[in-house]
């Protein structure tokens, strides 16, 4: 460390008689520095700024070196100029180590890392496009292929789960968001065969497919690095948002208005009440 504060002064001295750092640097409130230009500073300013300019690159080589910068704001033989420097890159190196860490999180958020393999969030055509999909899914023949593909084909699972991120929607209710996510892959009818969790003798059951594993995998790995709202997840309150959405199904694609209309009429009929009432 000695090294660096002796190359740092080496480059003070350097430079320092031409021109001082206070002369062109005001700290403003928030200690950010900005220059202040002038007609007289126009022959000078080249010359002074080059030697400004080494040690700027040098701090921003070390710049997560606050040791560094404390050793100097410390040291009572250490220049003014130097000391405001330092000041400066301990402020630098603090928004950089924030920056840091949110830019992490996003990653994790996006879906960096899943329980079932890394996920590469990259430009290129859409999951239906690549695939050659026809979506909706309409028969339990093309939902069985397509759940298969998901178990056995990681890149074809990997870019599954990337095209749930996008439709996943933190402003939405959770049950909201599934819901778009089910009409997305499955057609009204085929997810009126299949109930959430609940065996039956006439549907199947969604929690046993892929598709429900990737869903659940994608949910728990958001909520669980998605630490900004304070929220929380777990299997039950998943399979119990699911659980809302299935029965419900018959109502899509503007059929439950359809279903009021043919109720309201129904009931129009039986109204004529022979008592009047």
């Amino acid at each position: 460390m000695n090294s660096k504060l002796n190359r740092i002064e080496q480059l003070r001295r350097q430079h320092g008689k031409k021109r001082s750092l206070t002369d062109i640097y005001d700290e403003d409130e928030n200690t950010r520095i900005k220059i202040k230009k002038d007609a007289n500073d126009a022959l000078n300013e080249d010359s002074s700024l080059s030697g400004i300019l080494d040690i700027v690159e040098f701090f921003k080589e070390n710049i997560s070196d606050n040791e560094i910068a404390m050793s100097l704001l410390t040291n009572t033989t250490t220049s003014a100029d130097t000391k405001l420097l330092a000041k400066l890159i301990m402020n630098m190196a603090a928004d950089v180590k924030k920056l840091t860490k949110e830019v992490q999180e996003l990653k994790e958020i996006v879906g960096t890392k899943f329980t079932n393999g890394a996920v590469t969030i990259a430009p290129g055509p859409s999951f239906q496009k690549k695939y050659l999909l026809d979506l909706p899914l309409k028969t339990l023949e093309d939902f069985d292929m397509f759940d298969e593909q998901l178990r056995s084909d990681k890149e074809f699972r990997q870019d599954f789960v990337h095209s749930l991120l996008v439709l996943f929607d933190r402003e939405e209710k959770l049950s909201r968001t599934f819901t778009n996510m089910l009409r997305r892959y499955l057609s009204r009818e085929l997810a009126m065969k299949f109930t959430a969790t609940k065996q039956s003798a006439t549907k199947l059951v969604f929690k046993d497919t892929n598709f429900c594993a990737c869903m659940l995998d994608m949910t728990m790995q958001l909520y669980e690095t998605d630490s900004r709202k304070g929220l929380s997840m777990n299997e039950k309150k998943f399979y119990q948002t699911l659980s809302s959405i299935f029965p419900n199904a018959k109502d899509w694609n503007g059929c439950r208005s359809l279903r009021r209309k043919a109720a309201l009429a129904g009931s129009g009929e039986d109204d004529e009440d022979p008592d009047g009432d």
